[in-house]
């Protein structure tokens, strides 16, 4: 079980991309900080001319939150971004948050049944 993990966080690794603008120096420093993490981003973001947004996620067993956001600005990709798996392009409507959540839970492969999606 471990070695399968330990390949599909690897195969993964190779698709996620560095976010536009720096991290804030918090991240990944604290256990369960991914909602005030991706406030922070999401703030930085916007505050660099980039629209972008906190995204609340639950599944029976797991919340998180990230943020969603859309860069380059003409072309607005739609991208998801959390301190563990960085930025990862996805393939949803921006104003869908359900449909985000589970293109970016599919990305990771995670089996989880998606429970609610919400825009902070």
């Amino acid at each position: 079980m471990r070695l399968a993990l330990a390949a599909i966080l690897l195969a993964l690794a190779g698709c996620a991309t560095r976010p536009p603008i720096a991290e804030p120096e918090f991240v990944g420093q604290h256990r369960n900080a991914c909602l005030p993490e991706a406030a922070a981003m999401a703030e930085g973001l916007s505050k660099s001319g980039i629209t972008a947004r906190v995204l609340l996620i639950t599944t029976p067993d797991w919340k998180h939150a990230v943020t969603v956001y859309l860069y380059p600005p003409a072309a607005n990709r739609l991208w998801v971004w959390d301190s563990t798996w960085k930025s990862n392009q996805v393939r949803a409507w921006w104003s869908d948050p359900a449909g985000i959540a589970q293109a970016w839970l599919t990305l990771l492969a995670r089996p989880e049944k998606l429970t609610s999606a919400t825009f902070l």
